[in-house]
């Protein structure tokens, strides 16, 4: 979505599976993401999933 030397924002679709109390699950959702260069190092400052 955007970006820069020092911060990035991103989104996503995605899908999951696993298992919960012994019986499988599944689901799909989006994500956003925003991370910030610290020194160097890229670090997630803020993530949000939702259905």
């Amino acid at each position: 979505m955007a970006h820069s030397d020092d911060h990035a924002v991103c989104r996503c679709r995605f899908a999951w599976t696993g298992t919960i109390d012994g019986q499988p699950r599944s689901g799909r959702g989006r994500g956003t993401n925003v991370l910030v260069n610290h020194a160097g190092t890229w670090q997630m400052l803020h993530g949000h999933l939702s259905a």
